[in-house]
């Protein structure tokens, strides 16, 4: 489980860290119309919110991977494509 919440939460900062990113992100959003507006935080002080951040990257799986190779980024979103 380890490896996945490392995975998650990585994905999670690139995501929020980086001001530009997280803007274009949540436009990205927008444009294709999600049900979400935005990731969830994680750190491991609000663990309890590790089942809420989970599942937003889950029902989100699908527009973080086009957003990451529409900016050329697909590494970031491997574990998201890995079918096992």
């Amino acid at each position: 489980m380890k490896p996945v919440i490392d995975a998650v939460v990585k994905l999670v900062n690139t995501i929020r860290s980086r001001g530009l990113t997280h803007r274009k992100f949540r436009d990205f959003l927008q444009s294709v119309l999600s049900e979400y507006s935005d990731v969830l935080y994680y750190t491991e002080v609000r663990w309890l919110s590790a089942g809420c951040v989970f599942e937003r990257v889950w029902q989100l799986k699908d527009d973080i991977v086009s957003f990451f190779h529409e900016k050329q980024c697909s590494a970031e979103c491997e574990m998201l494509e890995d079918t096992e």
